[in-house]
C-alpha cells in the first residue's frame, strides 16, 4: 500500500494544516481516522514538518497510539551542530548547521534563515567529498542564497567561492558578498559587519577546511559493494575514535546512487 504525506495537497493521507512556524520550532494540526491532533515539532524549519509527517505515517501504519507518536515527535533532539539555535545576545541569533553539510541541509537551513524577519547573514564554507559535482553543487547553494533573499553572504574556502560567484551572477549586490580564505578571516569580517544595535540572524554552515572532521576523527574510504560483492564506488568520510566494545559514528557528505548498494567496508586512508 502506498501512503502519501504532504503539506499542500488535499489528496494526501497525512496532511499538515494550520502550520505555525517559530524560531524554536513548529506546530500544526493533522486529521487521522477522522480525529484531529496537534503536533509539536521542537526544531525549526519546514523540512522537519515533512519529516514529522513521515514519522506519523510510519507510526500509524504500525498501529501505534497517536499519543505516543505525538510524544516521540515532541521529544525529538537533533544531532549536535544541526540547526542549533542560540541567542548570543538579545539582538543576535546564531543558527548552527555546520554538521556534515550537504546541498539538502544547506537548502533547508537557508530556507529557514530566509523566513526570518531580521537582517540575515549566511556564513558558508566548503562541502567536501563531492568529487566531480563539487563546483555544480556549490553553485546551487549560491542559487539558494539569492532565492531566500539573504542580506549578506560570507563564503569561506576554495569551493565556497563558487557559492559567492553564483550569488553575484544571479543579482546579489557585490558589496554584500565576501569571499574569504579562512575561518579566521570570516570572524574578523563578521565582527566588522555586526553593530551593537543590529537585529540579525546568522547561519553558520561549514567554515573549516575539513568539513566533517572533528577532534579525534580519522579520514577513511568507504567502499560500496553490490550483492555480488562487486565494488560500486568509493567515497570519502571520517570515523570517530573508538575503543574496544564501543560504538562510533561514521560521517560523510558524499552522495551516490544507492539503489544497488548491498554492503560497505571501511579502509583507513594513507
Amino acid at each position: 500500500m502506498k501512503y502519501v504525506f504532504w503539506i499542500h495537497s488535499s489528496t494526501s493521507y497525512y496532511m499538515a494544516k494550520a502550520i505555525n512556524t517559530k524560531e524554536e520550532g513548529s506546530t500544526y494540526e493533522i486529521t487521522i481516522h477522522n480525529k484531529k491532533y496537534t503536533i509539536t515539532v521542537p526544531v525549526p524549519g519546514m523540512h522537519f514538518v515533512y519529516n514529522s509527517l513521515c514519522s506519523i505515517a510510519v507510526g500509524d501504519y504500525y498501529q501505534m497510539e497517536m499519543a505516543k507518536i505525538q510524544q516521540g515527535i515532541q521529544n525529538f533532539k537533533l544531532t549536535k551542530n544541526r540547526m542549533e539555535i542560540e541567542k548570543i545576545r538579545d539582538n543576535i541569533t546564531l543558527i548552527n548547521d555546520a554538521y556534515n553539510a550537504n546541498l539538502d541541509s544547506m537548502q533547508s537551513a537557508l530556507q529557514y534563515l530566509g523566513s526570518l524577519k531580521n537582517r540575515k547573514i549566511a556564513v558558508l564554507g566548503d562541502m567536501l567529498e563531492l568529487g566531480e559535482y563539487g563546483v555544480e553543487l556549490h553553485k546551487k547553494v549560491g542559487e539558494e542564497v539569492v532565492k531566500n533573499k539573504i542580506d549578506i553572504l560570507l563564503a569561506v574556502g576554495s569551493l565556497a567561492k563558487y557559492i559567492a560567484e553564483e550569488a553575484i551572477a544571479l543579482g546579489m549586490p557585490k558589496e554584500n558578498v565576501k569571499y574569504l580564505a579562512t575561518k579566521e578571516e570570516a570572524i574578523k569580517m563578521l565582527n566588522t559587519i555586526l553593530t551593537e544595535k543590529d537585529n540579525v540572524s546568522i547561519l553558520l554552515g561549514t567554515v573549516t577546511n575539513k568539513t566533517n572532521e572533528t577532534k579525534g576523527d580519522y579520514p577513511v574510504n568507504i567502499i560500496i559493494y553490490d550483492e555480488n560483492e562487486k565494488e560500486i564506488t568509493t567515497i570519502g568520510g571520517y570515523i570517530g575514535e573508538v575503543n574496544p566494545g564501543e560504538s562510533t559514528q561514521l560521517n560523510s557528505s558524499a552522495t551516490f546512487d544507492y539503489a544497488n548498494a548491498y554492503d560497505f567496508r571501511i579502509e583507513k586512508t594513507k
